[in-house]
């Protein structure tokens, strides 16, 4: 939740004037039927002298702030936060692996006719090189300063929700081809 913090204004950056008025119009709100009291438009004026307005101060908004809901500033999120069950790394880092694991798995089965346990003995430094160079490249956002979670980044087919969709069918994928190849003892393509 974005709260904005306001500031007072001092005396010399308000206008000079001798009177002021400010006029407010309500305006219908959406679905309500002609007619009604809600709908019908209100003004109101509100005049003051300048050795009134000298008197009370004014509140003028200010860039937003990030804010919990007692109003008291956010803090960044910290590292176990993040990765905290109800985190935003978990889900997308370990949906961005088994992408990763599933495609690859499936490509050198039908290339070399191993299993995935087989795969992963051959080679377990490029496989958790690969790995490694995943998450770190899923962290670097934070690293830099910014959120994980890819909630409202989109570009053209490519958006968030596409990416989890895909992270947890990969996860499901991945975990039933493991499955299937400890039961069977056989590569599964």
């Amino acid at each position: 939740m974005s709260m904005t913090t306001a500031r007072p204004v001092t005396a010399a950056r308000r206008p000079a004037a001798k009177r002021s008025t400010l006029s407010v119009r309500c305006a219908p709100a959406p679905g309500t039927p002609e007619g009604t009291p809600e709908e019908t438009p209100a003004v109101a004026d509100f005049s003051a002298s300048s050795e009134e307005m000298k008197a009370t101060p004014v509140m003028e908004a200010s860039a937003p702030v990030e804010s919990d809901w007692f109003g008291n500033p956010k803090k960044a999120d910290s590292m176990s936060d993040v990765m905290a069950f109800g985190g935003s790394a978990p889900e997308v880092v370990n949906g961005r692996l088994a992408m990763l694991g599933f495609a690859a798995a499936v490509g050198a089965e039908l290339s070399s006719g191993e299993s995935v346990v087989q795969q992963v003995l051959d080679a377990p430094f490029f496989v958790h090189g690969l790995s490694a160079v995943f998450v770190l490249a899923s962290f670097m956002p934070r690293f830099r300063g910014g959120s994980l979670s890819p909630e409202g980044k989109s570009f053209g087919p490519f958006r968030a929700s596409a990416e989890m969709l895909n992270g947890r069918l990969a996860m499901i994928g991945f975990t039933a081809l493991l499955a299937s190849e400890l039961i069977t003892d056989k590569a599964f393509f």
